[in-house]
Formats: C-alpha cells, sequence, structure tokens
C-alpha cells in the first residue's frame, strides 16, 4: 500500500498493487475513520510496492559500494507517483549501464542527471 499524503483539496491519494478499487471501497466502509470518502485511489494503480522500492533503493547503494562505483551516485530516492526509484548522478549513461548490468533493464528504476553536493 502506497500513501501519497493529502492533495490540496484535503483528499489522500493512496495505492495498491492489487485490487485497488475493491480495498479503496473497503476502506471507505470502515467504522470510526474519520472523513473515510476522503481516500481516493492512485489513478493508475502501482506495479510495485513501496517496501519494493525501498528495498532496491538499499540494494542499488549496496551493489555501487559493492562494485566500486559509490561515487558515481549523487542521491537515490522512491519517487512514489512514478512508482520507481530515482538515481541522480553527474554519469547517467555509465551509471544506467552499470545498474542494467547488476539488476536488468526490467527493475524500477531510474537514472537521471543530478549535479554532486558541493560540501561546504
Amino acid at each position: 500500500m502506497y500513501l501519497q499524503g493529502t492533495r490540496r483539496d484535503g483528499y489522500y491519494v493512496i495505492g495498491f498493487t492489487k485490487r485497488q478499487s475493491a480495498r479503496i471501497r473497503e476502506i471507505h466502509q470502515w467504522d470510526g475513520l474519520c472523513a473515510p470518502e476522503r481516500f481516493v485511489g492512485f489513478a493508475k494503480p502501482p506495479k510495485y510496492s513501496q517496501i519494493r522500492l525501498e528495498g532496491l533503493d538499499e540494494q542499488i547503494w549496496r551493489a555501487a559500494r559493492r562494485g566500486g562505483y559509490e561515487e558515481l551516485v549523487n542521491s537515490t530516492g522512491e519517487d512514489i507517483k512514478a512508482n520507481l526509484v530515482t538515481v541522480g548522478t553527474e554519469h547517467v549513461e555509465q551509471l544506467r549501464a552499470l545498474l542494467i548490468e547488476r539488476f536488468g533493464r526490467h527493475e524500477p528504476f531510474r537514472v537521471q542527471y543530478e549535479e554532486a553536493a558541493v560540501e561546504l
């Protein structure tokens, strides 16, 4: 399950990898839940769970440390709305190739350009 947070109009957007519509209907029936009608599903149900994305995030860092390319990774994070892990780097093509070699093409990650943080 995902909890996207609140939209400006006061709705909680939540997602389930299976049976999203049925689970949202169940939530609407819960006794004691304040304003259950304020819970709505993702427009497109997520394919990967939040736990799965968090695990992949950790695996990417572990692979980078073990593989000797940790210095290429500037950041990682779970993009809940896009349902993938983002990996920030100044070396997009090189890091993408290393991660595809390690994890395959079908893992939910996106490598994108990001400048390294400057230490003050």
